[in-house]
C-alpha cells in the first residue's frame, strides 16, 4: 500500500474540515497533513523541485530541510490535492514567499502535546514543592534536569 493511498481525498478542499479538525488547529492544513507531506516527499524523491537539492535517503547527514509547498496558495483558490503540493528546500521556499516564511512557521512538524509522563512529573514536582512548604522548609529543591536515571540537578527555591 502506498503512502498516497493513505491520503483522504475529502480533505483536498479546506471547506471539508473545521479548524478544530485541522492539523495545527488553525484551519489551514488538513487533518492528514503528515500523510500528504510523506506522499509528496516520496513522489518528489526527497528533492527540491526548484533547485534539485537532495534530502532524505539520498543525502545522509548532508541533506537539506525540505518544506511541503502549495503551488497555488489556499488563499488564492488552491487545494491540498497532491498535484498542488511540491517539496522545496528552505531557500527556494523562502524565495517563493519573498520573505523568510520559516521564521513565521519554523517547522512543519506537528506540535508536541504533553503526555501522561509529563503530567505525572508535574504532579510530582508540585507535591514536592507543597510538602516542603508545609514542612516549613526555608528552601525547597526543585529538579531542573531529568534523564533516564532520574533527577540530575536541583536549584533552591526560596
Amino acid at each position: 500500500m502506498s503512502v498516497e493511498s493513505d491520503v483522504d481525498s475529502e480533505f483536498d478542499y479546506p471547506d471539508n474540515y473545521t479548524a478544530e479538525e485541522s492539523f495545527y488547529g488553525d484551519g489551514l492544513y488538513p487533518p492528514d497533513w503528515d500523510r500528504r507531506r510523506s506522499a509528496v516527499q516520496q513522489r518528489d524523491d526527497w528533492t527540491c523541485q526548484r533547485c534539485g537539492k537532495a534530502s532524505g535517503p539520498h543525502a545522509g547527514d548532508d541533506g537539506v530541510t525540505l518544506q511541503c509547498h502549495h503551488k497555488q496558495p489556499i488563499m488564492d483558490g488552491g487545494t491540498n490535492h497532491l498535484s498542488n503540493l511540491e517539496m522545496l528546500c528552505i531557500d527556494c521556499y523562502n524565495n517563493e514567499h519573498d520573505h523568510d516564511i520559516t521564521a513565521e512557521h519554523p517547522t512543519q512538524s506537528k506540535p508536541q502535546t504533553s503526555t501522561k509522563q509529563d503530567s505525572g512529573l508535574i504532579g510530582a514536582l508540585l507535591t514536592h514543592l507543597i510538602l516542603g512548604l508545609i514542612a516549613g522548609m526555608a528552601y525547597v529543591f526543585i529538579p531542573i534536569a531529568i534523564n533516564d536515571s532520574g533527577l540530575t540537578s536541583t536549584v533552591p527555591l526560596v
